[in-house]
């Protein structure tokens, strides 16, 4: 645990690596020294079917970076980790795109350890 997931839209697709792009979110799990990296699963899906807004600028994408963790990581590890993913993104989209071509968000969900089961 955690699971770090990263979406983009498949109008980006010649624009980076995402096997690259996801070795280095993993990078921003690893500076923190607080997670066990063997334990880091990221995945990548590109999104064939997506819409941004009314679909009025169709050439429009987003990136978005889901990461489940535990509730018992602090919050002040959140925030950091969450900074820093966002960061790795904007390195990778923002010399080619403004925030209204492409969107980047990072997202925290928590995973409650009672509820969540591996074996």
């Amino acid at each position: 645990m955690p699971n770090l997931t990263l979406q983009y839209t498949a109008n980006l697709t010649n624009q980076f690596v995402p096997t690259e792009l996801l070795g280095r979110l993993h990078g921003a799990f690893a500076a923190t020294g607080q997670f066990a990296m063997n334990d880091v699963k990221g995945r990548v899906i590109r999104l064939d079917q997506f819409q941004v807004g009314l679909n009025e600028a169709p050439d429009k994408s987003f990136v978005h970076v889901i990461v489940a963790t535990m509730t018992t990581r602090s919050e002040a590890l959140k925030k950091e980790l969450g900074q820093a993913l966002l960061e790795e993104l904007k390195k990778t989209f923002r010399d080619k795109f403004d925030a209204e071509a492409c969107q980047l968000r990072v997202e925290i969900v928590p995973i409650d350890p009672a509820f969540y089961f591996a074996g």
